[in-house]
């Protein structure tokens, strides 16, 4: 994990960040439910760039 942390992609480095804080800020249900209902701004471009 800490090579993902440090990487300077922005999907995979500043991205993985920024939803790594998001699962510490609101724990793996509510972080998943967020995901699935939620795909808005930041997580909707990169759920893009992930899935197409």
């Amino acid at each position: 994990m800490s090579s993902l942390v440090e990487n300077h992609d922005p999907v995979y480095g500043n991205g993985f960040r920024i939803m790594l804080k998001k699962w510490e800020k609101l724990g793996w249900y509510k972080f998943v439910e967020e995901i699935l209902t939620q795909k808005e701004g930041i997580e909707k471009s990169l759920w893009q760039k992930i899935f197409g």
